[in-house]
């Protein structure tokens, strides 16, 4: 009996320690992140250029960013549909 309230307690004491941690953790990565900003219909959007093959010799060479392009769409919360140039029409909008 006294074995198993001792397994108990540390257990107990172990979940805590964990959400603690996780509580820390969180706090501090919180402190570097960015709030997302607030994208309307109607408005611009840059699309990283790393996700597509452009013809230019060198990535090195090549812009880094693509666009702006027109915001068509929003469905969800962190992501947006764009108006893309018929070059990209194999390339998913979202």
């Amino acid at each position: 009996m006294h074995l198993l309230f001792t397994v108990e307690h540390i257990q107990a004491e172990l979940k805590e320690n964990i959400t603690q941690a996780q509580e820390r953790h969180r706090k501090n990565a919180d402190k570097h992140r960015a709030e997302a900003p607030e994208l309307n219909i109607s408005d611009q959007a840059y699309v990283k250029a790393k996700f597509f093959r452009t013809r230019q010799p060198s990535k090195k060479l090549s812009e880094k960013n693509l666009g702006p392009y027109d915001i068509i769409g929003k469905p969800g919360t962190h992501s947006v549909t764009l108006h893309l140039p018929c070059q990209f029409c194999s390339i998913h909008p979202v």
